[in-house]
């Protein structure tokens, strides 16, 4: 029963990091794509 209990603690605290780590991600992509559209001009 413990096992089952650890499992899905760690599965549901690594999918939200994971989650938080692909938006940081794409949040510092989107930033990178306006500097760089701002500087062609």
């Amino acid at each position: 029963m413990y096992e089952l209990l650890f499992f899905l603690i760690g599965f549901l605290l690594g999918g939200l990091l994971g989650i938080t780590v692909m938006c940081l991600v794409q949040i510092n992509r989107a930033r990178k794509e306006e500097y760089h559209e701002s500087q062609k001009y």
